[in-house]
């Protein structure tokens, strides 16, 4: 009825109302109309600011079957009072993982490496055990390596040469063996990154900005330390920001080799729904690709991606982005063609945003495969 809320719909408003945990009933209706469309909408809505008192700010897009349900800016990108919408531009911190996840399949695809490859294959003089890790368990976490606060802290040089940050990182001691267990480390992705330089032969940023960003028609995106051009959308370091004087744009920090590949890509809401289309098409990854992109090897991390699949069946390809200044959490779910994407520059945790958005998200018709 056209008049009213569906069943389902109401239901889920009563539950958000008692502040209850929501969990997508089995055989909902489509969406398709658009008074339930609306209404869907104003669920996410509620979900994301529920409480009046302590307003979000940020950015947060929906896309649902297929057709963009949600898209709106909270709060202000800057000092001078910009409104967030969908061109403003956010550190989207390990989200850019999948980026350079895409790089090197695309690299694979011209022939310029295996996923089999060893570190030996395309480093000099690498220690044992560390000669026997492969591209796939760099991809996967499943490399050995461990990332804790003390090595971090260490590992403080990110302005070293490429060759003196790969010796430095193939150096470091390994927690398990190759392929014995996922420890998610960055260190797996910032060497992805030299070896992506290495085989192309072009910067890092370059290779993927022409084989990723641009294929997938992320038109605004660009990378920590990028702020040629048109600044006026990006979005400053509100949250946990620690340095004296007024808190500078996303593209102003630090960037070199020991950020390179694992984090450092500024997206805003037009940019990852364009990055959702394109891994619904060919543009970038071709279908064997993709299957390989979304594969997890042991049911937990793919290339860039957690997986995480609700007691439902319904399975979601998520990943949540921080940095001093900014959180981030982008959530996929191929089978429903659907996109949760929480960007913010303030003390938010954007995963709570996030999973609550897609508590309210109904399923498909019980036993249906889209």
């Amino acid at each position: 009825m056209r008049g009213s809320l569906s069943p389902m719909l109401a239901a889920l408003c009563a539950a958000l109302v008692l502040q209850q945990p929501l969990a997508p009933p089995l055989g909902a209706p489509r969406a398709d109309d658009a008074a339930e469309r609306r209404a869907l909408a104003a669920l996410v809505e509620h979900a994301v600011d529920p409480n009046p008192a302590r307003p979000f700010w940020g950015a947060v897009l929906v896309v649902w079957r297929g057709a963009p349900l949600f898209s709106r800016g909270y709060g202000y990108a800057n000092l001078a009072g910009l409104p967030v919408d969908e061109r403003t531009l956010f550190d989207v911190g390990s989200v850019s993982k999948q980026f350079t996840a895409a790089a090197v399949l695309r690299l694979a695809r011209d022939g310029k490496l295996r996923l089999t490859d060893t570190l030996a294959a395309h480093f000099a003089d690498v220690p044992s055990p560390q000669c026997a890790i492969t591209i796939d368990q760099l991809l996967h976490h499943r490399s050995g390596y461990r990332q804790t606060t003390a090595t971090d802290a260490k590992d403080g040089a990110f302005d070293e040469s490429p060759r003196a940050w790969e010796r430095h990182l193939l150096s470091r001691p390994l927690a398990a063996a190759p392929g014995e267990s996922f420890l998610y480390c960055n260190y797996n992705y910032l060497l992805l990154a030299r070896i992506v330089e290495r085989v192309s032969g072009k910067p890092f940023e370059q290779f993927v900005r022409a084989s990723v960003l641009e294929p997938a028609r992320m038109s605004s995106a660009r990378f920590v330390g990028d702020c040629d051009g048109d600044t006026s959308h990006l979005a400053v370091r509100r949250h946990r920001y620690r340095r004296p004087g007024p808190p500078p744009p996303a593209c102003d920090w630090a960037w070199g080799p020991g950020y390179q590949g694992a984090t450092g890509v500024l997206c805003s809401l037009a940019d990852l729904e364009a990055w959702h289309a394109a891994l619904s098409s060919d543009a970038v990854l071709d279908s064997g690709e993709r299957d390989a992109f979304f594969s997890a090897s042991d049911e937990r991390y793919a290339c860039g991606w957690y997986v995480i699949t609700e007691p439902s069946g319904r399975r979601w390809h998520t990943h949540d982005g921080r940095t001093d200044g900014f959180r981030a959490s982008l959530s996929r779910c191929g089978d429903e063609d659907a996109l949760v994407a929480v960007l913010t520059n303030e003390s938010t945790f954007a995963t709570l945003v996030d999973t609550r958005i897609r508590q309210v998200l109904p399923l498909s018709a019980a036993g249906e495969v889209r």
